[in-house]
């Protein structure tokens, strides 16, 4: 059965292309005929190649469970190489040059820091495999306050508080509370619709929880209040006065008054003052409209009177006789504002003179307060 093999059928032996007889033997000869036999000697190796697989830490997008908590773990699975006899021993050499936590000799890894981390691992036949891996952790979470916007008018609720978050482990968890606010809504960022008063946020990304408060403020109502209103004195006059003053709202307020006939008087027209009084003006219906900074208005009305037209009425009696005192004049007014004073140019009293000599007598006719009329009449002797 054992038989002699060529050079070639070695090659093919030890190629694997057919069986390799491990008592076979072969044969050399050279130019001359010299020939040399020996045993082929059969080459063992490992059955399979050195390979490892690794398992490490996930936390989310990231492989430490917290920022600063240097817990990454990597484990390793080797296999194959170990020289013919296949031994299964094998010997680990870790090195980093940003890491932590590292035992240099050891299969896996625990209490890893973020960094990067290098193995080698070598069989009993100094073969080796190495792999490197990367520990990442979450950034630091970070906050920042946008905006907040407290309520435009009285009333309102439209506050706002806008913020952003980004960094930590990405996994935001948002608990708003207020005790004396209103309009949440819980798990949301930011906050839109609020009523006044104090809010709180917990904010929590799985690591780290923390703590901010905030507060909604209103401003007060808008108002208006009148001080002072003095009606017309007489007649088709314009001395009329409206003193008003304005509270609450945002200052500062614009202020625009129209009449009942459609004039309108602002801060450029008419006789607009003194934080929105008006003065010098016929008498009529007035309303104010007070607008303030963030465009909140608040209205007013009210009415300017005058008296009726002074009219006066003047009945007299001329001398029956030459020289005789028997004259009369008597003044009836109405209209202006009651009651009246009679000022005469003889210094005479009241409305109704009698025992008057012939003469021209002249009579102020004064209303209350202050206007007057002045009217003569001429008192003609008889013959």
């Amino acid at each position: 059965f054992f038989k002699q093999k060529t050079a070639y059928e070695i090659a093919s032996c030890l190629v694997g292309s057919e069986m390799c007889i491990r008592d076979s033997t072969v044969t050399v000869v050279d130019a001359n005929g010299v020939s040399k036999s020996t045993t082929i000697k059969e080459i063992f190796g490992p059955e399979a190649p050195l390979t490892m697989t690794s398992n490490i830490s996930a936390f989310g997008n990231f492989n430490i469970s917290c920022p600063g908590a240097n817990d990454a773990t990597i484990d390793l699975s080797i296999s194959g190489g170990g020289g013919s006899s296949n031994q299964a021993t094998y010997f680990y050499s870790w090195s980093t040059l940003d890491g932590s936590g590292l035992n240099s000799s050891v299969e896996d890894q625990s209490g890893l820091g973020p960094g990067t981390y290098t193995v080698v691992v070598k069989d009993i036949n100094d073969c080796s495999i190495t792999e490197t891996f990367t520990i990442t952790e979450a950034p630091p979470l970070t906050y920042n306050l946008d905006s907040i916007k407290n309520i435009t008018c009285f009333g309102d609720n439209d506050g706002e508080i806008n913020i952003t978050v980004s960094g930590g482990t990405g996994n935001y968890n948002y608990e708003w509370s207020t005790e004396n606010g209103s309009g949440i809504v819980q798990g949301q960022e930011d906050q839109i619709g609020l009523g006044p008063g104090n809010y709180k946020l917990l904010l929590r990304d799985g690591c780290n929880t923390f703590e901010y408060i905030y507060t909604i403020s209103t401003p007060d109502t808008l108002e208006i209040v009148q001080d002072e209103k003095v009606n017309i004195l007489c007649h088709d006059d314009s001395t009329g006065l409206i003193n008003i003053t304005v509270s609450g709202g945002t200052a500062p307020y614009n202020y625009v008054w129209k009449d009942n006939f459609g004039n309108v008087y602002d801060r450029n027209v008419g006789n607009v003052f003194n934080d929105g009084d008006l003065s010098n003006i016929p008498s009529g219906v007035y309303d104010l409209t007070v607008t303030d900074a963030n465009g909140c208005v608040a209205t007013f009305s009210t009415e300017l009177t005058q008296p009726e037209d002074l009219v006066i009425d003047i009945q007299k009696t001329d001398l029956n006789c030459y020289n005789s005192n028997d004259g009369t004049i008597t003044i009836t007014p109405s209209g202006g504002i009651a009651p009246y004073s009679y000022s005469w140019s003889d210094f005479g009293n009241g409305n109704d003179r009698t025992g008057l000599a012939a003469g021209i007598y002249t009579c102020l006719l004064y209303t209350s307060p202050s206007p007057r009329d002045k009217r003569q009449s001429r008192m003609p002797s008889s013959a």
